[in-house]
């Protein structure tokens, strides 16, 4: 087999390997966040864990390959090691998972953590790269050995971008996390029996992997770019510490630092970038894969380039080329922040009113290709590069500084660059980051003056061509925001408008572009609070599962509560809470409550409180990392936390769920709790949420109870008093739910059903999702059962039915009032006839009772109609 043959089976080999370790990195992480947590301590432990383990990994390569052996064994055993720890990990860290349950929150300890949940695996990815450079160079040609490295880099990076994208795209949404890690690992297996085969077919006898391993017999045995054999510059690469050429490289230390260094920067610049864009992407499972698969190819297309080039610089002045690569590296981080600036108009262009949600995944690859491309093109070069001049003596050591540089990157962002900075002053951090690099590598070259001082004054220059800001949100007509914090966890917003009629403005808090809490008086979100809390006869111990505005925690005014634990994922969040006092009630004052910055998952598992009732707010489903909030385990573990008689609430956002994905969790809630009931929590077609009641040892009320504390001071004042109301917006029983749901799969861990299907849902921006949810639900709705109700008067269940009938009328009128105001069209009269409809039902019934004094007061035409129809009714 001739060599270039032999080099094709490598590059073969080499790009299944790059596809079994990131497909490895997107199971392992998954599965680690739901251990760890979705804060920001979990989100960079999982991450920098990860490269910990590949640092370390390398510099066992580094041990063997000073050895002087072949390559090829090593390498097949470090592959089959990370298959058969991937076929294992699901079981191992599920264990690990279980060792963390009930310890307190573990802060940073999760950083090494998960380095020690990983390390089998990761040790093993790390040692494998440096071992295909070994075996590579063993068979290269001189003239093809300047640009080996970047071939093999390239089909190595390729292959990660296709184990990124088949595995969130195929693998997880068809085989769950536990049987696709399977395929993985056969992936990685293939990848050793191709290393293997490239072995056994070579008729090259082995030659010894020392450093005479890396260039041809006439090369010097430290010089791996062969420069030693070319007559016209008879220098090694390593030369002596006097010699006066700065494109004589004699400090092999310094690459092996700037492979560190330029790890480190270009880990923190994918970071705030993938941030910046998130404020305007959906945020979803899918969106986080397209834009790392696009930093990936970006990477594998620039080292291409450099096998291409490479052959033209690097036998005359590689220190120069490095240096050029690392001012370009600048250039492309002050040109990234530009790019990134374009998300929005590229949004407009490239996703038209009602595109499909492939076409939107198609448009989050492009708009990734724009903000990553020429950035990630330079790196690709830059560590193909610096690859080739640490060979062979420091090859792995830095490989190993480049993965513990990637490992540091995410925690300098998330508790340094990102709070102090903010968005686009971080991305200028990076680019001075990258120049210092340069100034640094130039001056120990001894590069003339000029040659550093005019760069850093083209890039002090350049810096002021860059937006003024990367907030890429817009501010709707009429909203002026108050205050704004830039956060690892997305943008965080607090804005408000003149209400008519109202002396206070509204407010409402944002977080991207898309979650929205407040506004509007926040009522749906008291309710939300409130009614949990009716159910139990006594809530003396209460957990709340997010903060936002803190208008569904209000819910405790005027009740038993005695100890309340909230917990909020977003530490900035709660730093807003006193904007909102009008629709809070100043709750962060109240000394019942403690605050307490994680994530929910994690916050439940570790506690050891037990609770009267838990309330689960609302969780976009589709936001990457929400659907483990709906999964078999989380909901287990709520479960475990209730004390005797007590009752867990999870509200459920329908208008962001499709069909499958909501059934999924009915199924999944109701095979927990066995008592479970369903009520209509925010009367809205546009929004509407429903909350799933699970009441291990069953519940009841007691009216006079309610009655006694609806008719409170604060509740008479937000109209939240009449107990009917709260009574008839019960839709189904456990029976009932679990009917409607029927057979299927359930939401768990290893089967995230909820995650792509929800996150597919997002692309969509359906604005009748949560009304086709609503009338599903309506079309089966069952009553109160008579046993929960302890009534002594006997007088509130002839009342349920015409209540129940008013609620069904007016979200009906809603849905004709809502679709005739988004064209732009006066109320219809259908609309009134419905609601007054409701009207007759239920007069007492105080939303439809509103809202048709609101179409009276503002329409000459209805009104008439309107007064007459309630006279005739009051009347009656």
């Amino acid at each position: 087999m001739g060599r270039t043959v032999r080099e094709r089976a490598l590059l073969v080999a080499a790009f299944f390997s790059g596809t079994a370790a990131l497909g490895d990195e997107v199971v392992w992480t998954r599965i680690l966040g739901l251990t760890l947590g979705h804060d920001a301590f979990g989100v960079v432990s999982a991450l920098s864990g990860f490269f910990v383990g590949l640092a370390l990994g390398a510099m066992i390569s580094h041990r063997i390959i000073r050895r002087g052996k072949d390559p090829i064994p090593p390498l097949v055993g470090f592959e089959l090691g990370a298959a058969s720890f991937a076929a294992l990990s699901p079981a191992w860290l599920v264990a690990f998972a279980g060792i963390l349950d009930g310890q307190p929150a573990l802060g940073w300890s999760r950083w090494w953590l998960s380095g020690v949940a990983l390390i089998p695996g990761t040790l093993c990815l790390g040692a494998i790269w440096p071992l295909f450079v070994v075996a590579q160079r063993r068979f290269e040609l001189d003239r093809r050995a300047h640009g080996a490295v970047g071939r093999l880099y390239g089909a190595h990076t390729v292959g990660a971008t296709f184990g990124v994208l088949i595995t969130v795209h195929l693998l997880l949404p068809r085989l769950g996390l536990d049987r696709a890690i399977w395929v993985i690992a056969t992936i990685g297996v293939t990848a050793a029996a191709m290393a293997w085969s490239f072995r056994e077919r070579s008729t090259d006898a082995p030659a010894p992997m020392g450093c005479e391993a890396f260039s041809p017999p006439a090369s010097s045995p430290v010089d791996p770019l062969g420069l030693a054999s070319r007559p016209d510059r008879e220098r090694p690469i390593v030369g002596t510490s006097g010699d006066p050429d700065p494109d004589v490289l004699r400090e092999p230390w310094l690459v092996v630092a700037v492979l560190g260094a330029t790890g480190a920067l270009g880990l923190a610049l994918e970071v705030v970038v993938v941030q910046v864009a998130s404020q305007r992407l959906e945020n979803t499972i899918y969106t986080f894969a397209h834009l790392l698969a696009v930093y990936l190819l970006g990477t594998a297309a620039g080292s291409r380039l450099h096998a291409a080039l490479a052959p033209r610089w690097n036998p005359h002045r590689p220190a120069t080329a490095t240096a050029a690569m690392l001012l370009l590296l600048a250039f492309a981080s002050i040109a990234t922040a530009s790019l990134v600036r374009m998300v929005p108009a590229l949004l407009e262009t490239l996703v038209p009113a009602g595109a499909s949600p492939l076409h939107h995944m198609l448009a989050e690859l492009a708009i990734a290709t724009v903000i990553f491309g020429p950035a990630t093109l330079v790196m690709g070069m830059t560590f193909a590069q610096l690859t080739v001049l640490t060979a062979p003596h420091h090859l792995a050591w830095g490989y190993a500084a480049n993965a513990l540089g990637s490992a540091i990157a995410p925690l300098v962002c998330a508790f340094g660059l990102l709070p102090s900075y903010g968005y686009r002053d971080s991305i200028f951090v990076i680019a001075y980051g990258y120049l210092f690099v340069f100034l640094g590598f130039t001056w120990f070259r001894r590069f003339p003056t000029a040659w550093q001082l005019v760069p850093t004054l083209a890039v002090v220059v350049a810096t002021f061509f860059a937006p003024a800001s990367l907030v890429l949100v817009d501010e709707e007509p009429g909203w002026t925001t108050l205050t704004q914090r830039e956060t690892l966890l997305g943008l965080v917003t607090v804005s408000e408008k003149a209400a008519p009629g109202s002396t206070s403005p509204e407010r409402r808090l944002r977080v991207g572009a898309q979650f929205r809490m407040g506004g509007a008086g926040a009522f749906g979100e008291r309710r939300m609070g409130r009614l949990p809390l009716l159910l139990h006869p006594s809530p003396r111990d209460v957990l709340f599962l997010g903060v936002g505005t803190g208008a569904t925690l209000s819910g405790i005014i005027e009740t038993p509560a005695e100890r309340v634990d909230a917990v909020e994922l977003v530490p900035e969040i709660l730093e807003q809470l006193h904007w909102f006092n009008a629709t809070n009630l100043s709750v962060f004052e109240d000394p019942r409550i403690s605050f307490h910055v994680a994530d929910a998952r994690r916050f439940v598992s570790a506690s050891t409180r037990s609770y009267d009732v838990i309330v689960a707010d609302l969780f976009h489903p589709g936001r990457d990392g929400a659907a483990g909030l709906f999964a078999l385990e989380h909901f287990q573990r709520c479960r475990t936390r209730l004390g005797r008689g007590g009752l867990f609430a999870q509200w459920l956002p329908l208008h962001q769920l499709d069909s499958a994905s909501l059934r999924a969790i009915v199924r999944t809630f109701t095979d927990v709790f066995e008592v479970a009931d369903a009520f209509l929590g925010v009367y809205n077609v546009q929004t509407p949420a429903l909350v799933l009641i699970g009441a291990p040892d069953g519940w009841s009320v007691d009216l006079e109870t309610i009655r006694s504390r609806l008719t409170m001071p604060t509740q008479r004042a937000l109209l939240l008093d009449d107990p009917r109301d709260w009574l008839a917006s019960h839709l189904l029983d456990a029976e009932g739910l679990r009917q409607w749901a029927g057979d299927g799969p359930r939401n768990t861990d290893f089967r995230p059903i909820v995650a792509f299907r929800a996150a597919a849902s997002a692309y969509e921006h359906a604005h009748d999702l949560g009304w086709i949810n609503l009338v599903s639900l309506l079309a089966v709705r069952r009553g109160i059962a008579s046993e929960r109700l302890h009534d002594p008067r006997a007088q509130v269940w002839p009342d349920l039915d015409r209540f129940g009938v008013a609620l069904d009328r007016y979200l009906h009128g809603e849905k004709l009032r809502v679709d005739a105001a988004r064209q732009q069209h006066p109320v219809p009269v259908e609309a009134v006839d419905v609601y007054l409809e409701a009207y007759d039902a239920a007069p007492e019934f105080v939303p439809v009772h509103g809202v048709l004094l609101g179409i009276a007061a503002q329409s000459a035409a209805h009104r008439p109609r309107i007064v007459e129809a309630m006279q005739a009714r009051e009347n009656r």
